[in-house]
């Protein structure tokens, strides 16, 4: 009997499962990030956050992008993309909508400024960043409680529909035993131990 020759699909198939498989092993790796003391602001900056970043990501296969867009003369998108070695990627994007200048400041300065804000954001949403000493991400995140990230909760969700046991009585039981309404509530810390029971 011939071997089958991998479709196009199986082949993005085994690219998607081979990033969520490095997503889930560089989380090991992620540590909760502090605020530069020096500053004056209560969040991490987004160039600390990115030098700490950058070997992880590259250890692990992976690189960030990030691209701008203008839909009209009032709105900008800022794209944050996560992308593997094997070409596979997964985006995070946000749509900002151009404030009308305060007296006294200057147009692009305020826009840069909204852009790096959700830039930041964006990249700790995707890479399911702890940060510690942060106004916008509160004490959970000091425990590795933010909520779990998209490639995650794919991760999450294929190797349940790997499982022999059936996906809707898998996921029953996991909201069931963390007390919560569904998977994508999970926090960061809840997701890795459930993913690694399912792996293992």
């Amino acid at each position: 009997m011939e071997e089958e020759t991998p479709t196009h699909c199986d082949k993005c198939e085994a690219r998607r499962l081979e990033f969520y498989e490095s997503f889930y092993a560089m989380q090991d790796d992620i540590k909760p990030i502090e605020r530069n003391v020096n500053g004056r602001f209560k969040y991490a900056d987004l160039k600390d956050i990115i030098g700490i970043m950058r070997p992880i990501l590259k250890s692990h296969g992976f690189f960030i992008s990030n691209k701008l867009g203008v839909l009209d003369s009032e709105t900008t998108t800022i794209t944050i993309e996560l992308k593997h070695k094997n070409g596979y990627k997964e985006t995070s994007e946000a749509v900002l909508k151009n404030r009308n200048t305060r007296i006294g400041e200057n147009e692009n300065q305020d826009l840069g400024s909204a852009i790096t804000y959700l830039s930041r954001y964006l990249y700790v949403a995707l890479l399911s960043i702890p940060l510690t000493n942060d106004d916008t991400d509160g004490a959970a995140s000091k425990n590795g409680l933010g909520l779990i990230s998209e490639p995650q909760y794919k991760l999450l969700k294929s190797l349940i529909g790997k499982s022999s046991i059936p996906a809707a009585e898998m996921e029953k039981h996991i909201v069931t035993k963390y007390n919560v309404k569904s998977l994508d509530v999970l926090t960061i810390k809840q997701a890795s131990e459930v993913i690694g029971k399912l792996k293992s």
